[in-house]
């Protein structure tokens, strides 16, 4: 966050780029100048992940900014911060349709502000591409312009279950969830995996984004006694959750999702974090070239979201390079952007192969596992 002079947030906007003032006359005197947006919390508890997508997006266009240039096209970032609410998002997908600059937008981080955001946005056609929603319907409406690289809950909340089942013996869970869109629904994906292997929900608790106070939950939890607990949310709340599980001596195995990929889990949890599992759609990338070129250009260490981040602009990317270089000198529509994006076949990113289907999910997508340990982030891929 130190490499930008200026953040303005609850919707204010952040301009980088490939240089210059924006402009939509692709004109022969220069080149044609566009706009991909990010929608994600730069503000709040999670602005960490939020922040994430911001830098991945921006490294993505800066390491491509040459071939851009080449192709007669230059593109800006406007990051736009929507606090992780919906209402938020929804105010800046309205400012996003008058911008006719912007063909595309990396984000969001919540799947519970991607819904109405891509809903706002599919009026005038202008794509998403999400490196971080995973509620089944964030894609099963069908919507044209809303594509995702990762894997669905219905994918994340069946792997935490067979995983636990399987390599630690457990039999009775204890559901937490915080209520959201995504944490709710993979919680109730989860439920039903449970149920479906024969094993036993012991309760299926709901807890408020922004809560400190667990105990009321916990003082369940410890009656309960259950062998596994999951959770369903983000790693501000998991974090006080585990910390209080360690001070009540809750010794039972906690496993999230990938709302749990992130450095502040640890910086927040402490000791406390050690031994917890969560479920990620993002391979390790602590061990390839982006990592390092991450921590230099953001200077914070590379997660999941970040390289996701950095491989939905690069499908944006490729979609305008399509269009300039089948259409030089013109400003594309954004249906023209909307289109190409959705056709992507065989792309091979930093974190993952992408290739969408019909309803813009992600055919090549996949669930990992990962182990915190000695309280170290990045966790150890277990699975």
């Amino acid at each position: 966050m130190k490499r930008f002079a200026a953040l303005f947030l609850a919707g204010a906007l952040l301009i980088t780029g490939c240089g210059g003032a924006a402009k939509t006359d692709g004109g022969a005197k220069g080149p044609v100048t566009v706009t991909i947006a990010t929608m994600s919390p730069l503000s709040g508890s999670n602005a960490d992940l939020g922040e994430s997508i911001k830098y991945g997006t921006d490294l993505a266009l800066k390491d491509r900014a040459a071939e851009l240039e080449q192709a007669g096209l230059k593109v800006n970032l406007l990051a736009m911060d929507d606090q992780g609410k919906p209402e938020q998002g929804t105010q800046l997908a309205e400012q996003l349709l008058t911008k006719k600059e912007v063909v595309g937008v990396v984000g969001t981080l919540n799947s519970g502000v991607a819904i109405p955001v891509s809903q706002k946005l599919s009026t005038d056609n202008l794509v998403m591409v999400s490196p971080s929603n995973t509620a089944v319907q964030v894609t099963d409406r069908k919507l044209p312009n809303m594509n995702r690289v990762v894997a669905r809950d219905d994918m994340q909340g069946p792997a935490s279950v067979q995983f636990m089942k399987e390599k630690l013996a457990a039999k009775t869970f204890f559901i937490i969830h915080d209520k959201t869109p995504y944490g709710q629904g993979l919680a109730e994906e989860v439920k039903k995996a449970v149920t479906a292997a024969g094993l036993k929900v012991e309760a299926f608790e709901g807890i408020n984004v922004g809560d400190k106070d667990f105990s009321a939950v916990l003082t369940k939890v410890k009656a309960a006694n259950p062998d596994a607990i999951f959770f369903g949310g983000m790693y501000a709340e998991a974090a006080q959750i585990l910390k209080q599980m360690k001070e009540k001596a809750i010794t039972a195995k906690f496993i999230g999702a990938d709302g749990l990929d992130s450095g502040d889990l640890v910086k927040l949890a402490g000791e406390a974090a050690t031994g917890v599992y969560y479920t990620s759609v993002a391979a390790d990338v602590s061990k390839t070239p982006f990592a390092p070129k991450y921590q230099e250009f953001a200077k914070k260490t590379a997660d999941g979201f970040a390289a996701f981040s950095y491989d939905c602009a690069n499908v944006i990317l490729d979609a305008l390079l399509t269009y300039a270089k089948a259409n030089p000198g013109k400003t594309p529509a954004r249906k023209d952007i909307q289109d190409l994006v959705r056709k992507t076949t065989g792309f091979k990113g930093v974190a993952a192969q992408i290739s969408f289907d019909e309803k813009g999910d992600n055919k090549e997508s996949k669930v990992y596992i990962y182990q915190i340990q000695n309280a170290k982030y990045p966790g150890v891929q277990v699975q």
